[in-house]
């Protein structure tokens, strides 16, 4: 268990946010690469710090997409955004 934190870890953290309109008709999307590496961090923590990472690139991209909605003088309630991870 002590080598399991010696390792290095790498993930290639990838979101995908789709945008759809009231009709379920497409609307735009962003996509969202980052690159994490860890040391010294058990396989467990690795895992939450990717998935809290996760998170904020969907939570940003989110907050990009509904900002872009107001610039274009569309509601909030116009558009549903679709998660991929």
């Amino acid at each position: 268990m002590g080598n399991d934190q010696s390792q290095e870890r790498n993930h290639t953290v990838r979101v995908k946010v789709v945008a759809v309109n009231k009709d379920n008709s497409y609307a735009g999307e962003m996509e969202c690469k980052r690159e994490m590496s860890f040391s010294g961090v058990d396989s467990y923590t690795a895992n939450q710090l990717v998935e809290k990472e996760r998170d904020l690139m969907r939570q940003q991209m989110e907050i990009s997409m509904s900002n872009m909605n107001r610039a274009a003088a569309l509601p909030d309630n116009e558009r549903r955004y679709v998660t991929y991870y």
